[in-house]
């Protein structure tokens, strides 16, 4: 069995690419934009590790990208604080926390509506799973920006359109007779 080689690649070689160069334009402008924030340290290892290396591994390059990606959402808040109102949301996902106070569960959601605005909603079940959409009726908590991300706080909400009862079918799955 033969062993393979990485061939590493030289920094000359390295930016000599365009799109290497338009990488690192980008992983440069990401450090000094987050450098204060809780992302700051991811870019900042990878402008270290550029640094010293002269070149990303593919790995790194997959992870830089996909990050950038999601520092790109273009997410503005949503309504006046306390007003109550109908939202059309999706849910992109939800987790489950232990509450410090008393231990008990609640849940975490983060939605986004047709134009990219982000929202939050922290408390109990919705009923939601993640790619649902459903119109919501909720009151704006409070305008947040975490991970450089505008988001919009709900709280007391309320799902005003329930999913289509019409039958779902599943790729594979053996139907039931009913007697």
């Amino acid at each position: 069995m033969e062993a393979t080689t990485k061939k590493r690649v030289t920094r000359a070689a390295y930016m000599a690419d365009d799109t290497k160069q338009e990488l690192i334009a980008k992983l440069t402008d990401a450090h000094q934009r987050t450098k204060d924030s809780d992302g700051g340290e991811f870019y900042a290892s990878l402008s270290n590790y550029f640094r010293q290396w002269g070149s990303l591994t593919e790995k790194q390059e997959v992870a830089f990208l996909d990050a950038l990606e999601r520092d790109q959402v273009a997410s503005e808040h949503v309504g006046k604080i306390g007003e109550r109102r109908e939202f059309r949301l999706t849910l992109v996902r939800y987790w489950i926390g232990t509450a410090h106070y008393n231990g008990g569960e609640y849940l975490g959601y983060i939605f986004e509506d047709a134009e990219g605005n982000r929202f939050s909603y922290l408390g109990n079940r919705l009923g939601m799973e993640d790619g649902d959409t459903r119109t919501i009726k909720a009151t704006v908590k409070a305008h947040e920006e975490r991970e450089g991300v505008k988001q919009t706080r709900l709280k007391r909400p309320v799902i005003i359109d329930e999913p289509s009862l019409a039958p779902r079918f599943v790729a594979g799955a053996t139907p039931i007779k009913l007697a």
